[in-house]
């Protein structure tokens, strides 16, 4: 029982680690204000309009998607 626990906990370690280096990645990308494409996606421009400060307000976000 306790290798087959040691066994466990590395591969959950494993996945937070590689987690904690795609949400590096990620920061990195979106401090450089490269997204990935949303075009395709029902909120897309909603998200695109979020990541380049479109909206001042929640009330504008729920605006616009109350429109789709």
């Amino acid at each position: 029982m306790f290798e087959l626990e040691g066994r466990v906990s590395y591969i959950e370690l494993e996945r937070t680690l590689e987690m904690g280096k795609l949400v590096t990645v990620v920061e990195g990308l979106f401090s450089q204000r490269k997204f990935p494409p949303v075009e395709s996606l029902a909120f897309g421009p909603i998200i695109s309009g979020c990541w380049n400060i479109k909206y001042a307000s929640i009330d504008e976000v729920h605006r616009d998607i109350a429109r789709c």
